[in-house]
């Protein structure tokens, strides 16, 4: 990918470019970093992060690809987080869009060597792009009727796990969808193919699916992942419950049996 152009005025001084570039893997302080170099990387992470949404939307990018974008020619101690944080800042005052981070629940199961684990501790955090609208504006100006669709879709597969306790066996799963007229193995007319929406909330990492061994053999269940355990999404999944549960006059405890 290009990189956003700079004007000759706007670049900086020969001499401080030749003595940034003649030391690129020392480890240097940040404020020896030219501003323009600083603004560059910026800029790269913001490109990135545009790049990745409108590639896979809706699917985190780790903050260890923008580590490495930012580390592969300055070695500067904490010039990363201020990089990253300089980037989410921009999103949220030029284009009113929020670089959300969001932290992974836990570490993955069945690692079997000590550098997975260690690999695995470190990918604790993500980041993913949500418009900063207040919600009224986003759904009179933003909102498609195709979003609208797969957010309902959204909702009401969180909602079921949620209920079941953050976890579900797969075949309980397919169970409550199907008494919303929801089947695995047939089209929706407004949904389309389940089973390749539900792969989409994997990838944009609202659910979680793992195998498990039991007695019975292996099987699959699937939990809440981190865009759900976002505290504002929580916050908001709670409450459209609790207005269903009530609407309905059932109870948390009655309303589903997983």
């Amino acid at each position: 990918m290009s990189r956003f152009s700079q004007s000759s005025s706007q670049r900086p001084p020969p001499h401080r470019l030749s003595q940034a570039a003649s030391r690129p893997h020392e480890e240097l302080s940040q404020v020896d970093l030219p501003a323009e170099e600083v603004e560059r990387l910026i800029a790269d992470v913001m490109r990135h992060m545009l790049f990745k949404n409108h590639q896979h939307y809706g699917v985190p990018v780790r903050r260890e690809e923008l580590v490495q974008l930012i580390t592969k020619t300055y070695k500067t101690r904490n010039l990363a987080n201020h990089v990253i944080q300089k980037a989410r800042d921009k999103f949220r005052t030029i284009f009113g869009i929020d670089m959300r981070e969001l932290m992974r629940p836990r570490q993955q199961k069945n690692v079997k060597n000590s550098h997975s684990s260690q690999s695995t501790a470190a990918d604790t955090k993500c980041y993913v792009l949500k418009s900063a609208l207040p919600e009224e504006l986003r759904k009179k100006h933003v909102d498609t009727q195709e979003i609208c669709v797969t957010s309902s879709l959204t909702l009401l597969v969180v909602s079921i796990i949620s209920l079941c306790g953050e976890k579900v066996p797969e075949e309980t799963l397919w169970l409550h969808l199907g008494r919303c007229g929801i089947k695995p193995d047939v089209q929706h007319p407004s949904f389309g193919d389940i089973k390749q929406c539900i792969d989409s909330l994997i990838r944009q990492r609202y659910i979680l699916k793992e195998k498990v061994s039991g007695a019975d053999g292996e099987s699959f269940v699937y939990e809440l992942a981190e865009k759900s355990l976002d505290q504002a999404v929580k916050l908001k999944l709670d409450a459209f419950v609790l207005k269903m549960v009530k609407r309905d006059g059932l109870s948390f405890d009655s309303s589903m049996t997983c």
